[in-house]
């Protein structure tokens, strides 16, 4: 088994700010949105 580094893993929520307008529209809506719908 390997050891994956948590930057290399797409999938793992490091850096959410959701308050802030520019994170959510660049990138925080389209997480929220495949996050709800799964």
């Amino acid at each position: 088994m390997s050891v994956q580094n948590d930057k290399d893993n797409h999938y793992l929520l490091n850096n959410w700010r959701p308050e802030n307008k520019a994170f959510w529209e660049n990138k925080g809506k389209a997480i929220a949105r495949r996050n709800l719908w799964i």
